[in-house]
């Protein structure tokens, strides 16, 4: 999984936009900060500005909770089209609450057959939308952009 050594993090009350519904914002056990709350509604779209410092490589990992039980699944953009190569949502299952009294945050990878979903990003402002697919409730926390270094390969004897 990518490291944390460069990591672009966004606090997740603070969309740059939003659309199809109106979250709300509050302290939640456990948050960094405030935790956005009333991303319910089927195609509610929160959206963050990135600014890639130069070309690479990143994974998207997020802070989530969610008390209903099943999946809650969400739709990835970058730069307002879907995310290449991705056919379907990305599953959020339940945490086992929404952090008011006990801590049930998860970080999670966004991840496709099991390995974190990577993007190619180039330098310069990207935005990043999350959209609600099914209904159902999810809070959020934070969304981050890790970059991803590539392993060099190590010559043949």
């Amino acid at each position: 999984f990518p490291s944390h050594d460069k990591t672009l993090k966004q606090e997740a009350e603070s969309p740059s936009s939003e659309r199809g519904g109106k979250s709300k914002s509050e302290t939640r056990t456990g948050s960094s900060g405030k935790a956005l709350m009333g991303w319910d509604a089927e195609g509610h779209a929160l959206e963050y500005a990135f600014q890639i410092p130069k070309d690479g490589r990143f994974a998207l990992q997020i802070r989530y909770c969610r008390g209903l039980p099943g999946m809650g699944v969400r739709r990835l953009k970058i730069d307002g089209h879907p995310a290449p190569g991705i056919t379907s949502g990305f599953d959020l299952p339940g945490t086992g609450g929404w952090s008011r009294e006990t801590d049930d945050w998860k970080n999670v990878w966004l991840v496709q057959s099991g390995r974190p979903y990577l993007l190619d990003l180039s330098k310069g402002p990207h935005q990043v939308t999350l959209e609600n697919l099914g209904g159902g409730g999810t809070n959020l926390d934070w969304l981050a952009l890790v970059e991803v270094r590539e392993k060099p390969v190590s010559p043949s004897p």
